[in-house]
């Protein structure tokens, strides 16, 4: 039976989370901006973004935690959790013990080819802490997914909350002292506490869990391997991401085109958050309901594929509406570069929005395959239209390319779900569906041209403007739209 209180708990606090980190890295990267300047905060950008090669030593551990946690409490052998805690924690950390120290080594050459020599002494020392910090926040993310397993996913959110104000307050009190490298000491407090704090947290949850009986249960072991090897594929293909599109921003365009990359990325990835998070809840369960109810899978499917379809709508329009104005008050001008890279990637995160569902009920449901070849498919075009637009069109091709990678990969593995289960998008949505979505695009595009093109006006006044006009349109979705049915009553019709 599911808790309907405690799916809605889970909702809203994943969205208060996003919400939350969003308003911290606003501060967090304006006093960035502002301490240490655009080149160095492109070094740091770059920094964590090739230390997060070593999550390919995750090995897809943590949605295996998620899945099977899951799985276990639906049969009811709680038992069976506490030994899958302690045997994804100790393979998991040897491993990554192991893949850090070679990302260590590898650094240096890496950082020597698309790093001044007049930053490359900044980003070596930026290296250990940042490698430092991804260990720890990884074996958190072990106890962070059963939690989330569990159906917990409040604390989880509630924990990230309080450690991102622990990075606030701590880069506010080291950057002044240490400069760039302050930032690494608070990102370190941020992982630590990460770390204890769901340990903790896990055994509040769950009385059975014992941290210091560590035990290896071979049986178990396959079993998350078997689920956690298909997702490594995915985290080795997410490995052409981030760390090359900055790369070849740096190769092809400069440090401080990689510093807006990052700043527009942050800002649609958070606002991106306020959905995904919401689908993410469900990875449980679908899992529960694939264990008792295929067809309830389906059914439930369906309802949230639509309500996140007009949701997304919203959703980029809201960012191409706000873009002006959001340059204006963290840049302190109309910046172009980081109005087209949050436009360009804005469009692409929306087919990556839209296709959330059908990608966490695969996860539920154990059948990873076509989210492995939609990676497999974003990895390999990535790197040949960053390479290829990149010598043509220098920072803004290497945009393109990822941006189009993003969004080919992600409509593959829509599509794949909708052709297995023979789902077709006219029976999915609806006309009034289709008029939210044209509304949407006037909206956007109308209110983006008006902020350029009168950027006189008082930035707040803009945002007024925006705001309202926003909530017109909300109002439109409400009177027409049947919105008013959340994902709490979706959960209560499966049962």
């Amino acid at each position: 039976m599911v808790n309907k209180r405690i799916i809605s708990l889970n909702v809203f606090f994943s969205l208060f989370q996003i919400l939350v980190t969003g308003l911290a890295y606003y501060f967090l990267y304006k006093y960035l901006l502002n301490s240490v300047g655009p080149e160095l905060m492109g070094v740091w950008a770059i920094v964590l973004s090739i230390s997060s090669t070593a999550n390919v030593a995750n090995l897809g551990i943590g949605a295996s935690v998620v899945r099977y946690t899951a799985t276990y409490k639906a049969k009811d052998e709680m038992y069976n959790i506490n030994k899958l805690v302690h045997t994804s924690s100790l393979f998991l950390g040897a491993v990554f013990l192991i893949i850090i120290l070679i990302v260590y080594l590898i650094a240096p050459f890496w950082l020597h080819a698309i790093i001044s020599n007049k930053y490359y002494a900044n980003a070596m020392e930026l290296v250990p802490f940042s490698l430092l910090c991804l260990f720890f926040n990884a074996m958190a993310g072990v106890f962070l997914s059963c939690i989330d397993g569990l159906q917990k996913n409040y604390l989880r959110s509630l924990l990230y909350i309080i450690s991102f104000a622990f990075l606030i307050a701590m880069s506010y009190i080291y950057v002044p002292k240490y400069g760039l490298i302050g930032v690494a000491y608070a990102q370190l407090w941020q992982a630590g506490f990460l770390l204890v704090s769901s340990i903790i947290s896990l055994k509040f949850v769950l009385k059975e869990f014992n941290f210091f009986a560590f035990g290896w249960d071979k049986t178990i072991f396959k079993k998350i391997f078997s689920f956690g090897i298909q997702e490594q594929i995915i985290s080795i293909c997410q490995l052409c991401f981030d760390p090359f599109t900055k790369s070849m921003l740096g190769s092809f365009g400069s440090l401080q085109m990689v510093t807006y990359y990052e700043m527009a990325n942050r800002l649609v990835v958070q606002l991106r958050g306020f959905l995904v998070s919401a689908n993410q809840v469900f990875i449980p369960v679908f899992a529960g309901f694939h264990e008792k109810s295929k067809d309830g899978t389906q059914r439930l499917y369906g309802q949230v594929f639509s309500i996140n379809f007009l949701l997304s709508i919203l959703w980029v329009s809201f960012i191409i509406a706000s873009v002006v104005p959001v340059s204006i008050i963290w840049i302190r001008q109309i910046n172009n570069p980081f109005i087209v890279i949050t436009v360009l990637l804005a469009f692409a995160y929306l087919t990556n929005i839209i296709m959330s569902p059908a990608y966490f009920a695969n996860m539920g449901s154990a059948r990873l395959k076509e989210n492995v070849i939609g990676n497999i498919i974003i990895g390999i075009l990535n790197v040949v239209l960053c390479l290829t637009l990149g010598l043509f069109f220098n920072g803004y091709g290497v945009i393109t390319g990822w941006s189009v990678a993003l969004a080919v990969g992600s409509l593959y593995i829509l599509l794949k779900y909708h052709k297995e289960y023979n789902l077709h998008i006219k029976t999915l949505l609806t006309r009034k569906d289709m008029i939210i979505c044209i509304t949407g695009i006037f909206y956007g595009a109308g209110s983006f041209l008006f902020f350029y093109n009168n950027s006189y006006l008082n930035v707040w006044l803009m945002f007024g403007i925006d705001i309202f006009i926003f909530l017109l349109v909300c109002a439109l979705v409400y009177k027409i739209h049947p919105v008013s049915k959340t994902l709490l009553n979706i959960i209560k019709k499966q049962k």
